[in-house]
């Protein structure tokens, strides 16, 4: 249960990078601005992948318990 508990709030997480990445696109261009939003959103992304395997594998932990 902690594992989907914590899944949960990666993918939260990721979500609110995600929001935060489209709020703060700004409309001057620099190249420095543009390494960060894509930093921003290649860790908004795999924040929210790690939630999901986390949470799958929870699942899984959850319904092998329940097997045996």
């Amino acid at each position: 249960m902690k594992k989907i508990k914590s899944g949960i709030a990666l993918i939260a997480l990721g979500v609110a990078m995600f929001i935060c990445y489209v709020l703060f696109m700004g409309g001057d261009k620099s190249d420095l601005q543009d390494f960060f939003h894509g930093l921003v959103f290649g860790l908004a992304a795999g924040v929210s992948l790690l939630g999901v395997v986390l949470s799958a594998l929870g699942v899984k932990e959850i319904e092998s318990k329940k097997s045996e």
